[in-house]
C-alpha cells in the first residue's frame, strides 16, 4: 500500500501492527515514509520518538541508523 501512495491505508496496518508489537523497529519505519510522503513532518517525528522511547524502555537500545536517517533532515525542511 505504501509503495502504491495508499499512504493512510498503509498507515492503519502499522499502528495495527505496532499495537501488537511496539518493539517492532521496521513498522515504525513505515510510519515515518508514509508521515513524511504525505508532508507530515511533525507526525513523523512523533513516530520517531515513540520508537526511540519504546526501543529505550523495553531493551535498552536506540534506535537504528537507518530509523534516524529517515528524520534527520526534518527540521531543514
Amino acid at each position: 500500500m505504501e509503495r502504491s501512495g495508499e499512504l493512510e491505508q498503509a498507515l492503519v496496518l502499522y499502528e495495527a501492527g505496532l499495537s501488537q508489537d511496539p518493539l517492532a523497529e521496521e513498522l515504525y519505519q513505515g510510519a515515518i515514509r508514509c508521515h513524511l510522503a504525505a508532508g507530515r513532518a511533525a507526525d513523523a517525528l512523533r513516530a520517531y520518538r515513540r520508537c526511540r522511547e519504546q526501543l529505550s524502555i523495553v531493551l535498552g537500545v536506540s534506535p537504528s541508523a537507518t530509523t534516524s536517517k529517515l528524520v534527520a533532515g526534518i527540521s531543514a525542511r
